[in-house]
């Protein structure tokens, strides 16, 4: 359920882009969403307060939305509207729950190193509540680049605690949204 949160709250995030970036669609700023959270979860757990992080990235999700559906209803600003719901939104959710259908259960194989090392790190991120290299980590490797790590451990705290299987819902949902800007040419 972590990653159908995780969509929700992209697509939260999202929808007051479409009033700044008025040539743009939803699929194509949802990316942008991303990459905006985990800035938010990165300066958090730079201050091992990544929990904060993830309530932040919340706030930031609903208030914006609040002021999107102000926009649209008050000041009646259609565009954004049909822009925030093109058919990318559809297929980018289908997509999301897709790939949390697929990863769903699965779990690392033991002999896969890589993989045990980055779990690791996000494993320490979650109980540290701090990026992978956090005084204390027992990660070996702690200089993975954070942002799917972050992805990652943004899925645990919405699950409220470790799930091995997040780890590849992480991979899955960072690579279904960072592609979701090919779906600019679909129309309803």
């Amino acid at each position: 359920m972590a990653v159908l949160a995780c969509i929700l709250i992209l697509i939260l995030l999202t929808a007051p882009l479409t009033l700044l970036f008025r040539a743009r669609r939803f699929e194509e700023l949802v990316p942008v969403s991303l990459f905006s959270a985990i800035l938010v979860l990165y300066f958090f757990a730079m201050f091992q307060q990544l929990r904060a992080g993830a309530i932040a990235v919340l706030v930031l999700a609903i208030a914006g939305f609040a002021l999107f559906l102000y926009r649209v209803l008050a000041r009646k600003d259609h565009d954004a509207l049909h822009r925030f719901l093109s058919p990318g939104i559809a297929a980018y959710t289908a997509l999301g729950i897709g790939a949390f259908i697929v990863t769903s259960g699965l779990v690392a194989i033991v002999d896969n190193d890589s993989f045990c090392h980055w779990a690791l790190v996000v494993k320490n991120m979650v109980l540290f509540n701090a990026l992978g290299n956090a005084s204390g980590s027992t990660a070996v490797f702690q200089s993975y680049p954070p942002a799917v790590s972050l992805l990652q451990s943004w899925l645990m705290l919405l699950s409220g605690g470790y799930h091995q299987g997040l780890n590849y819902a992480g991979v899955a949902l960072f690579s279904v949204t960072i592609t979701a800007p090919a779906l600019r040419a679909t129309s309803w």
